[in-house]
């Protein structure tokens, strides 16, 4: 998954941060933390120590060390960027049923899939007739 991909559907937040440490860090301080508050600590105490050690297992140890040099002390609200991962997955998803249908019926296809994904078949079908949500609107004609 490639975060930098729908970058218009990431809060602003998460676009400065990505902005700071990359998309690759920024996916992995939002699958961690999505959704939760989180304390940067300037790890000069024991438990900002631990903090910040944990925030480095998650991230990177240098993307830890410059949220803590932009963000330390402060307390950040990580959202979940829901709409953008769900996004990602359903990209991944269609391109998986691409390479599958190549070989195998639609059918088959999209049980694998909806097992993979831990999704309905329905919910697969569904994902897979619809557009993209950064897709553009097309212009209507003139004449």
């Amino acid at each position: 998954m490639k975060l930098d991909d729908v970058t218009e559907l990431l809060p602003e937040s998460i676009q400065e941060i990505a902005h700071l440490i990359g998309y690759p860090a920024a996916l992995a301080l939002v699958t961690t933390f999505g959704g939760t508050t989180l304390a940067v600590a300037m790890a000069v105490t024991d438990k900002g120590v631990a903090n910040f050690q944990y925030l480095a297992e998650a991230i990177g140890q240098r993307e830890a060390e410059i949220l803590t040099r932009h963000y330390g002390g402060d307390v950040l609200y990580i959202p979940r960027c829901y709409t953008a991962l769900q996004e990602l997955r359903d990209r991944e998803l269609c391109r998986r049923f691409d390479e599958l249908n190549a070989e195998h019926s639609a059918n088959w296809t999209v049980q694998q899939l909806a097992l993979h994904y831990k999704l309905a078949d329905r919910t697969v079908w569904r994902i897979l007739k619809r557009p993209s949500r950064l897709a553009v609107p097309e212009q209507p004609a003139l004449f």
